[in-house]
């Protein structure tokens, strides 16, 4: 199973469970007309906080760590430098970086394991979230320490009221497992157990699935990758209640996610920087080989690549011909993203229907269902252009009321969507043209919807 190999990987030797970064960049927003490249302001912003650790500066040593460990910024993943950061900055009293040098030390990613080294860390450094969750990973497994329980879920439940911004899922996936595995009806002989924690009574259940849920989706969501997968197997289970398709539904999207994190998502980062470097021909390349597997992201890239008509001439094609083929291959991937749910992608079909391309036939009333569907997302533009296609009456009923409705539900999702209500039933005037034509466009700081051209 692809899943279980994505986990295998994450805890083999030198990563030692740190997920690898796998870019998520869009390229239809990255290279959006006259906005600066991201690229830019990243080495502006990596250049800053490098020339403010060489001169030692804790905060910018801790985020140099941070960035080496994650890999963003522009920054390649490099585990030993991140570490290297973080004892720098161990060195010079900073407890964060303490604790994440301790965190990095116990997993053994980027150095050798040394629990007891990372144990001495972590008390040292234990006014922070990183180190009192570190402290009940020790003593839950009995690595460097003791094992026990009791000490480790104090120590968990310690974790989860320091970190009060909620932005260490490594806390919510501890406190999770701990529901998850019989770790109390083993160890504390009995199905229930109450703890004190913080002058606080908590009571740990034998395998209360519902707050394992509860915990690991939580933690999912912040993208950690081992809680993905092991919500996925509990919605999964048919152990305790019959599987429903809403369940199966969440199981399937979340060992997706996984399986988007593995080491054959490495050419996402490739990619990316070939576009950004006008390679756009060996850009498309990358993306496409990650579309064919499924990466939503990867064809949707591809596809916007197509359609801006960076693909090669076939066989001595005309020009026309070259730039029909590219649309239908654009509008393939298109499809395959849309299927995915993403609504951006259901407007770029519509799009398609709306003007007759990739050699389609204009046809407003499949370019509406498209709209309709991005819309129930609360996508804005989406939302936009169901307001206009009922004012128009192009693919359904002339409605304008029900355009306000959809104008003003517009506005509502994004600030940049400013309507005026719309003209009387016997008006027939245009009133969302482009510059030029009869009347405006309701959208302010930005230019007209493209699919209206």
């Amino acid at each position: 199973m692809a899943a279980r190999e994505v986990i295998a990987d994450l805890h083999a030797e030198g990563c030692g469970g740190v997920s690898r970064n796998v870019d998520r960049t869009r390229l239809s927003v990255r290279f959006v007309a006259g906005r600066r490249p991201a690229s830019d302001s990243d080495q502006e912003l990596v250049d800053m906080w490098r020339a403010g650790a060489e001169v030692g500066d804790v905060g910018s040593i801790r985020v140099m760590g941070l960035l080496y460990q994650h890999g963003v910024r522009g920054l390649d993943q490099d585990l030993e430098k991140s570490y290297e950061m973080y004892e720098i900055g161990a060195e010079l009293s900073d407890a964060a970086s303490m604790s994440f040098a301790a965190n990095l030390q116990m997993r053994g990613a980027g150095t050798p394991i040394d629990y007891k080294s990372a144990y001495k860390k972590f008390l040292a450094s234990k006014t922070t979230h990183v180190s009192l969750n570190g402290l009940g990973y020790l003593y839950l497994h009995g690595l460097g320490v003791k094992r026990d329980v009791r000490v480790a879920f104090d120590y968990f439940e310690q974790a989860r009221r320091e970190d009060k911004e909620n932005q260490n899922p490594d806390i919510l996936f501890n406190l999770g497992m701990m529901y998850v595995s019989n770790t109390v009806e083993l160890d504390l002989g009995g199905t229930k157990t109450t703890i004190m924690s913080g002058g606080e009574s908590v009571t740990l259940s034998a395998k209360d699935t519902k707050k394992a849920l509860a915990h690991l989706t939580a933690a999912a969501a912040m993208g950690h990758v081992e809680a993905m997968f092991q919500a996925a197997v509990l919605q999964a289970d048919e152990g305790e209640e019959p599987l429903t398709a809403t369940r199966c539904q969440s199981a399937v999207s979340l060992f997706k996610n996984v399986v988007e994190r593995g080491p054959w998502m490495d050419g996402m980062q490739a990619a990316l920087r070939r576009a950004t470097a006008g390679d756009y021909g060996g850009a498309l390349v990358l993306y496409s080989r990650l579309a064919e597997v499924g990466f939503e992201v990867a064809q949707s890239n591809a596809a916007w690549l197509l359609e801006a008509g960076h693909c090669s001439n076939n066989g001595g094609a005309s020009a026309n011909s070259t730039q029909v083929n590219c649309e239908k291959r654009a509008l393939r991937l298109y499809e395959h993203a849309a299927r995915q749910g993403r609504a951006s992608v259901e407007m770029k079909v519509g799009n398609f229907h709306y003007h007759g391309k990739a050699d389609l036939q204009v046809d407003y009333e499949k370019a509406a269902e498209r709209y309709l569907k991005a819309s129930d997302a609360n996508h804005a533009e989406a939302l936009f252009g169901m307001g206009y296609m009922h004012q128009m009456g192009k693919g359904v009923p002339q409605d304008f009321f029900l355009a306000k409705r959809y104008f003003d539900q517009a506005a509502l999702v994004s600030s940049d969507a400013v309507t005026t209500p719309p003209a009387p039933a016997t008006t027939r005037s245009m009133v969302a043209t482009k510059k030029g034509r009869r009347g405006r466009c309701f959208l302010r700081r930005k230019r007209c919807p493209s699919w209206l051209w």
